[in-house]
């Protein structure tokens, strides 16, 4: 026997709470009912766009089934936690350009209080 998981747990409760089924809540998704009996036994684990999809499904926000499905850290890490794990969930690329568009909004806000950016203010 699989061993129900953290986030079959809680999909299992929602469902109930919103009252819908397994079978239902496979229609809203666009995936099979095992898939679904799958999550919530703990046989697997769901994807970005599956948790998108049952977000849109249960409506609620996605954020709270990243957050449940352990894809997303939970709102009581630190703000600082928070921004590493999701600069961890992108390419290298990807997390050059968001270092690179911080460095441009300081510079904006810089030049808007007529200050300099010191080199060391900025992210490498």
């Amino acid at each position: 026997m699989i061993k129900q998981s953290s986030f079959g747990n809680w999909l299992e409760n929602k469902l109930k709470n919103v009252g819908m089924s397994q079978a239902e809540l496979s229609r809203e998704v666009k995936c099979s009912r095992s898939t679904i009996n799958g999550l919530i036994k703990g046989g697997a684990q769901p994807g970005n766009k599956l948790c998108k999809a049952i977000a849109r499904a249960l409506r609620i926000p996605p954020e709270e089934v990243f957050i449940a499905a352990g894809l997303l850290p939970n709102r009581n890490m630190s703000q600082q936690d928070h921004i590493n794990h999701l600069l961890s969930l992108l390419s290298n690329e990807d997390r050059q350009d968001i270092i690179d568009y911080i460095n441009m909004k300081i510079d904006q806000k810089e030049r808007k209080h007529g200050g300099e950016v010191h080199q060391s203010q900025q992210l490498e």
